[in-house]
């Protein structure tokens, strides 16, 4: 494969996508669903990829309304430099420090979060859900000025063991012996996720930050008969590696990410197979998002997230000559938020993203056959929202839609939550 060809076409998508930004509504027909291009593979980035850090600094002459924590509807799209978020607050857990505000949503995904002073610190307590379905989650963190560090945990398991009523059988003398045969089992469920979030203030603007997580994405088992196992697992564990700043107006998060993905399945002589989904990936996420424009009554920040990444795919001994390949492949994901006062406590939010895959791949590496694919998503994603606030409580709503869609009713999601700030 020609790696040279696919860094200069990565090159110009980048360029490309940043000529898009105050991108214009498409000529009739760009909205037309009857012909969708799907994207190239299932190349995607790892959920770090997409976070999006609290701003690094405030820049001058920015109202405390922009401040103020924010839920999960707010910045769906991860532009970096807007306000802190609920979720921010795990991934990034030194922002807990001073944190002191009860937080419910009963819609989305069904969040309660409450922060409050404890021993020299701040501690976080959520009840939220797992990444995958609605399977419930415990969110725990700790806070001081020097450090954060906060954990998710939700796990789904049973076990059984089966014991059978003990029979006679030939011993190899030919002697009677007693056998019972003994069996167990475990199953995990879907939603099974366990996580880990560390961040260091670094004095300044910048942090550091790392976090790990493991998923089960699929029912997996683990049989045991006469000490002989059978092994089916589904599972997602990563991990990133980054800091966050600002230099000036302009915010950064850069993060070194690893992911191992897929399933196995391990017979009762030890033999291991995989199936055509499970991968070893690497990648370096360059999010970036510059405060345009800025007054005392509203601002705007243009944002490009960005993920290069390479997958190592196994190979799959179950399907003949199906040899492990590589693909490399690139996210460039143009967005832009918005936020304005108007009256004396609202504040309106909005923001659009779509996303650019650039991919290259060889799936034979016995053949000179090779892929590239350039895909811009099928339309522009967006939302609006709107924030009540007090001095001691606040309420928000944000509906996202396709925009061009969203006069046909279709594709349509809301959101609400509310604030009490102590």
């Amino acid at each position: 494969m020609n790696y040279s060809k696919f860094f200069v076409l990565c090159l110009f998508s980048a360029v490309l996508a940043f000529a898009q930004l105050p991108w214009e509504t498409p000529s009739q027909g760009a909205s037309d669903a009857s012909s969708p291009v799907p994207a190239p593979s299932s190349f995607s980035a790892p959920p770090a990829a997409v976070a999006s850090p609290p701003p690094a600094s405030a820049p001058s002459g920015e109202k405390t309304a922009f401040d103020k924590l924010r839920g999960n509807g707010y910045n769906r799209y991860g532009t970096i430099g807007a306000a802190t978020t609920v979720d921010d607050l795990y991934l990034y857990p030194s922002e807990i420090h001073g944190q002191k505000f009860f937080y419910v949503s009963p819609q989305e995904d069904y969040a309660g979060y409450a922060a409050f002073g404890l021993g020299g610190g701040s501690a976080l307590f959520g009840l939220d859900n797992s990444p995958l379905g609605n399977r419930a989650a415990l969110v725990l963190g700790y806070a001081t000025s020097a450090f954060g560090v906060a954990a998710t945990y939700s796990v789904a398991k049973s076990w059984f063991t089966d014991k059978e009523t003990p029979t006679v059988k030939e011993g190899p003398n030919g002697q009677q012996v007693l056998d019972t045969v003994t069996s167990s089992r475990r199953t995990t469920f879907p939603g099974d996720n366990l996580g880990l979030s560390f961040s260091l203030p670094l004095g300044g603007s910048a942090t550091l930050y790392a976090n790990a997580h493991w998923l089960t994405y699929a029912t997996s088992y683990s049989y045991e008969v006469d000490s002989k196992e059978i092994k089916e697992d589904y599972s997602r564990l990563g991990g990133a590696v980054g800091a966050f700043g600002a230099f000036g107006a302009l915010n950064y998060d850069v993060s070194l990410q690893a992911t191992r993905f897929g399933g196995t399945l391990t017979d009762d002589k030890g033999n291991k197979a995989v199936d055509e989904d499970t991968y070893l990936g690497f990648g370096l996420g360059l999010n970036l998002g510059y405060v345009a424009l800025q007054n005392s009554e509203a601002r705007a920040i243009v944002g490009l997230n960005n993920y290069v990444g390479m997958n190592f795919y196994d190979e799959v001994k179950k399907i003949e000559g199906r040899e492990g390949y590589s693909e490399i492949g690139a996210i460039i994901s143009p967005n832009v938020l918005g936020e304005v006062v108007f009256f004396e406590n609202w504040l309106a939010f909005a923001g659009a993203m779509h996303n650019l895959y650039v991919l290259a791949l060889d799936e034979d590496r016995n053949k000179e056959t090779s892929q590239v694919d350039l895909v811009h998503d099928e339309s522009t994603e967006a939302y609006v929202g709107v924030r009540y606030q007090k001095a001691s409580w606040a309420l928000e709503a944000q509906v996202s839609a396709n925009p061009f869609r969203a006069l046909n009713g279709d594709n349509i999601f809301a959101s609400f939550g509310g604030f009490i700030y102590f």
